[in-house]
Parts: C-alpha cells; sequence; structure tokens
C-alpha cells in the first residue's frame, strides 16, 4: 500500500515546504507502520517500488519519511564528493541549486582569487583535466551518487535526497576505468578538506599491478586520508567491488581514519550478493537486489537516481550504497549540534541493525544496515558512554591459549564506543587489571588475563571504570614503529590438509607498540608488468598488536578463509588443490591514524611451497 498523503500545503517547523504530518497509516513493508510524525515531499518519484515505475524503495526501507521529520540536514555541512566527473555544462534540475560554491572565488575571471591554488573553482575542480570543467565520461555516475546524496527534494520532480539541505562540493578524479593514481586522490582530498568540507563520499579505491590485488598505495594517499581525519572531515568509502568477490581489504578504506561501507538490497535491508564483503565494512545501506546479476544488474530494482543533463538512472552497486551512509551522517552532524566527525560515525554504525535470523556472515554486515530514525533519535543521556557491569562477580575460564583468565560480562548503555578499565579483586587482594572497549548499545564478554586467583573463583569481585569514548589512536611524528616482514615469516603448521594453518611473523624494531597492524594474505601470481588483469587474490585479513622491539604472530586457518568460500563449492576445492603450487604472499599495513605507510621492502613476503614439496 502507498502512503497516502492526508494534509497538504504545510510547513515544517524548519520553514521547508512540504509535509509534515502526524498520521496512522500503513506501508507494505510494515516498517513504518504506527503511529508517528513524517515527512512526505512531494518529489513524485519518491515512491515505493512498482513495477516498471521509477521508484525510491530503499528510502522506505530506512524509514526516510520519519527521518526526515527529525532532520532534513544543514547549510554549513558541505559534503565533497569525489567522482570520476560530474555534468555541470548542462546542470541536472536536482542538483543545480545543491552545489557548493566557493563565495570567495569570482567566477570566470582567470584569477585565483582565494590564493587555493586553482583559478576559478567555483564548484569544485577536476584533477583529470586540471581545470574548473568537472565534465567527463563517466559524468552520469557522479551525478547519480550526488543525487542519492542531496537531490533537492519537495520540488514537484524526480526524487528526493538523504540530507537535502546540505551543499555538494564537487570533484573529479578521472574517468571509468582511469581514476588517477594514489596522488591523484590524494590531492583530491586535501582539497576538500581545506575548502571546508565535513564529510568526503569517495567511492572509488585503488590498486597497485604488480605484484598485488587492492593493496596500499603509498604514503601520500594513507597521508591524506589521515590529514582528513585530524582535521575533523570524515571519509567514507566502499570496501569492494561489484564482483563478489571477498576482498580481505581494499585503500583507503581500511585506514582507521576512514569509514568503510557495503550495499544492502533495497527490499528487506538485508546484504546484497554482488559484493563479496570486507572485515572493514562499518555499515551497509541501499545499492541494489539480492540475485542481481552481473549483466542485469542496473534494472529497476535498483537504486534510482540522476543521471546527465535532466535525466535519472537506475545503479546498482556499492557506490550506491556510501552516499546513502554519506547523507546519514551529514544529517547526524546537522541534527546533534557540536558533536564531531568520530561521534557521528559511532552513532551511524551503533545505531545500526543486524538481522541474525539471515545467516550471513558479519564480514558482509559490518554492523547492520543503517536505522536513521534511531541514529537521529538519541536522548542527550544516551549521547555518551556508559559502561556498565552484568554481574558483579567473574568466572575463572581459559582463553584461546589455554592460559587462565577472568570472563567479564559488561554492556554499554550509550552510543559511543566506551574504553573501561577492569579490576578484578578477592577482598583486599588486587587478582588482575585490563582494560577493554564496549561498542555503544551493544553487550561483551572480556577475558581478562589472570596472573593471580583464587581457591574460590566465584569470591572474585569485579569493578570498573568508565575510561571515555573510545577513540582511533593518533599518532605523532615522534612515534617509533618499524614494522616488517620478510619470506622466512610465512610458513605453515600441521600436516592434516583440513588442519593446514597459514602462520605469518610481524617485526617491530621500533619503541612504540603497532596497535593495529593489517596482515593480508593472497593467494596467486602477481601481475605481471605489461598485463592489466590482476591474478592475485585477496583471501583474509587479521589485525594484530605488534608490540614494541618485539613479534607478533596472525594465524589464518585454511579452510575458514572467507576468500575461499564465498565462491562455492568448485572454487573452494580448486584452491585447496593449487593451494601451494601458486604463490601465496602476504602484505602488512599500520592501519593507525598518522603511521606511516610502510614501504614495499618490508611490507611484502610470499611463501612457495608445493603439495609435493609438503609430502615429502
Amino acid at each position: 500500500m502507498m502512503n497516502q498523503r492526508v494534509s497538504e500545503g504545510k510547513t515544517s517547523n524548519w520553514g521547508f515546504p512540504g509535509f509534515l504530518i502526524y498520521v496512522v497509516f500503513s506501508f507494505s513493508n510494515a516498517l513504518l507502520a504506527g503511529s508517528t510524525a513524517v515527512y512526505l515531499p512531494n518529489d513524485p518519484v519518491f515512491s515505493q517500488y512498482a513495477p516498471n515505475e521509477p521508484h525510491q524503495q530503499g528510502l522506505f526501507m530506512l524509514n526516510m519519511p520519519q527521518a526526515w521529520a527529525i532532520e532534513r540536514g544543514n547549510k554549513d555541512v558541505v559534503i565533497a564528493v569525489i567522482d570520476w566527473a560530474f555534468d555541470i555544462r548542462h546542470p541536472h534540475p536536482e542538483i543545480k541549486n545543491k552545489v557548493w560554491v566557493n563565495i570567495d572565488e569570482i567566477p570566470d575571471n582567470g584569477i585565483d582569487d582565494d590564493k587555493n591554488g586553482y583559478i576559478d573553482d567555483i564548484h569544485g575542480w577536476d584533477f583529470a583535466e586540471n581545470d574548473n570543467t568537472l565534465y567527463g565520461s563517466g559524468a552520469g555516475h557522479g551525478n547519480h551518487v550526488a543525487g542519492i546524496i542531496a537531490a533537492e527534494t519537495n520540488n514537484n520532480i524526480g526524487i528526493a535526497g538523504m540530507a537535502p539541505n546540505c551543499p555538494l562540493m564537487l570533484i573529479k578524479a578521472g574517468t571509468p576505468g582511469v581514476v588517477g593514481d594514489a596522488k591523484t586522490f590524494a590531492l583530491t582530498i586535501r582539497y576538500a578538506v581545506d575548502n571546508g568540507a565535513k564529510i568526503i563520499c569517495k567511492n572509488h579505491f585503488l590498486w597497485e599491478k604488480p605484484p598485488g590485488y587492492s593493496t596500499p598505495m603509498g604514503s601520500e594517499l594513507k597521508q591524506a586520508c589521515d590529514y582528513a581525519y585530524k582535521k575533523g572531515v570524515l571519509i567514507t568509502s566502499v570496501s569492494g567491488e561489484n564482483d563478489t568477490v571477498f576482498r580481505s581489504a581494499v585503500f583507503q578504506t581500511a585506514y582507521d581514519s576512514v569509514m568503510g561501507t557495503g550495499p544492502s538490497d533495497i527490499f528487506e535491508g538485508i546484504p546484497a550478493d554482488f559484493a563479496g564483503g570486507s572485515p572493514f565494512i562499518e555499515a551497509i545501506a541501499p545499492g541494489g537486489e539480492r540475485g542481481t546479476t552481473m549483466t542485469s544488474k542496473h534494472n529497476d530494482r535498483s537504486v534510482y537516481s540522476c543521471s546527465t543533463s535532466d535525466k535519472y538512472l537506475y545503479y546498482t552497486g556499492g557506490c550506491m550504497a556510501n552516499p546513502h551512509v554519506t547523507g546519514l551522517l551529514a544529517l547526524v552532524l546537522s541534527h546533534y549540534l557540536g558533536i564531531d566527525v568520530e561521534k557521528a560515525r559511532q552513532i551511524v554504525r551503533n545505531t545500526a541493525k543486524i538481522r541474525r535470523d539471515t545467516g550471513l556472515p558479519e564480514y558482509l554486515w559490518g554492523h547492520g544496515i543503517i536505522d536513521p530514525v534511531a541514529a537521529l533519535s538519541l536522548s542527550s543521556k544516551q549521547l555518551a558512554a556508559i559502561p556498565v557491569l552484568i554481574k558483579p562477580k567473574a568466572t575463572l575460564t581459559t582463553n584461546k591459549s589455554g592460559k587462565k583468565a577472568y570472563r567479564v560480562r559488561l554492556k554499554n548503555e550509550g552510543a559511543f564506543d566506551a574504553a573501561v578499565k577492569i579490576s578484578i579483586s578477592n577482598g583486599s587482594r588486587r587478582l588482575a587489571t585490563d582494560t577493554a572497549s564496549v561498542r555503544g548499545f551493544e553487550h561483551a564478554t572480556v577475558l581478562v588475563p589472570a596472573p593471580h586467583t583464587t581457591d574460590n573463583p566465584n569470591t572474585a569481585s569485579v569493578t570498573i571504570k568508565n575510561l571515555g569514548i573510545r577513540r582511533p589512536r593518533i599518532l605523532d611524528d615522534n612515534v617509533d614503529i618499524q614494522l616488517h616482514i620478510s619470506n622466512d615469516d610465512v610458513s605453515v603448521t600441521e600436516e592434516e590438509l583440513s588442519n593446514w594453518h597459514i602462520v605469518v611473523n610481524v617485526h617491530n624494531n621500533g619503541s612504540d607498540d603497532a596497535e593495529r597492524v593489517a596482515v593480508i594474505l593472497y593467494q596467486g601470481e602477481p601481475t605481471p608488468p605489461n598485463e592489466s588483469k590482476s591474478y592475485s587474490l585477496p583471501l583474509d585479513c587479521a589485525i594484530i598488536r605488534v608490540p614494541a622491539k618485539r613479534q607478533a604472530m596472525a594465524i589464518f586457518q585454511a579452510d575458514s578463509i572467507p576468500g575461499t568460500r564465498l565462491r562455492g563449492d568448485k572454487w573452494y576445492h580448486q584452491i585447496y588443490k593449487d593451494w601451494f603450487k601458486t604463490h601465496m604472499w602476504v602484505q602488512i599495513e599500520n592501519l593507525e591514524i598518522g603511521a606511516q605507510h610502510i614501504d614495499k621492502s618490508a611490507a611484502k613476503a610470499r611463501m612457495v611451497m608445493s603439495i609435493q614439496n609438503r609430502a615429502s
């Protein structure tokens, strides 16, 4: 049943013409059933799915009429869109009034009035052509992304945007298939930051050939992402391609300074199956339809938005999901005055929802499908980290290493991730202490190492101290972390096929601990320099801590690596058959904000071993 407008011509509290009403109605997806305030724009395409009719089913699945009744954005929250290209020669009617204007630049006078290094950059910059044109092949894609984020809403034409009151800064990075390099992307990010963006929607990641696929690109890109975060700007980025392939890590998405996103379907809010997932997905949002094939993916069951000129089109993909997340971040920043982008990021991901009944793995979900109404409905009390001890007594158990540990159960009643100090005592005797983190609105079980125990474990009492909001660590230039691996650090344990483990030792010669090091496992021959296709396949990623002046171990169990299971039984058995007939290689990268990118000579290692050699 379509939503029915029962009151017309009303004006909201924001002075924005539209429909702000309190009404009882029923939606077919049942998510909006009940009595609630809603905002219903008059855009004709803002409707639920009907065969052969343009629609915005994804926005209804997200309950956007309820969310817009709470917040529709703020002109001070500028959103930069970095994409292939945009059409501003013949501006789309949904976008032309939404584009950011550089008020310090005089149009078309051939002078860099604001002295930012870019002449006549009125609406953004074209880093492919080094001018202000922004147009090129792929402009339909850029317009589509921009329309999802902030298409003009309640204008009696076309579609509605997620954050319709927020301006769009447009930045061209390249054309389809030629999306620049790490240096170019770094320039686009720095431009957005230096010119006032609060959020950057960056849909395209990079890979290098040879020797690997979807691998870190060098210091320019990482430094630019970290620069943005330090300046109070958050980048959102897709976590893979629309090819069903699991991505152990892609960059820039895996960096701590970037929020990784993934696609859901537009009907039920469950992960789309045209993307293979990644451990770096933080939240998912509408991107298309489950069951979509590569040849039919841009159909009327995908995402409808702007194209070039005054046209519209359907697209499917992670590039459609990411701008939905970007739009919600903009609404959150607009609604909760004074919060920073890290708090907005935690609100979005910690109010997201996972449907456990689907049985789908967490690397497809992240924290879940975004929930705009929940994200915008927090009380002032919930805008905090509120760790609570569930049980006052600790339980003595063993950890994965077989060592004794105390099990402690916690929950967080606030929206922000909590840092907690845990103390375990028997009367006046201190048995153990440790620190832990608990995500917003979640329960957690923490295993505290037990250097001391008591004869009666039931007498071990627990106390906690709230250390405040858990944020990513930001390193300064004085931190000394020296990570490296070599071919000798990659090995195999166990004899039976089903019990094979790939073991990687990572060394830190520096005087400071490395808290978050990605150990990325690949299988397949490196790509020859003259080949455009990559033969290396990303299989899995482990995040480890490497203490100063020591080494740490990452262990991959061969029969549970996501990159092998997603390709079906035929692939699953074939990769086992050829597992050590081809090159296995590993790459490491320090994900922390401010950490130096690790040079290839220290970051990559290979293991070449055949099944025959193993048997002998």
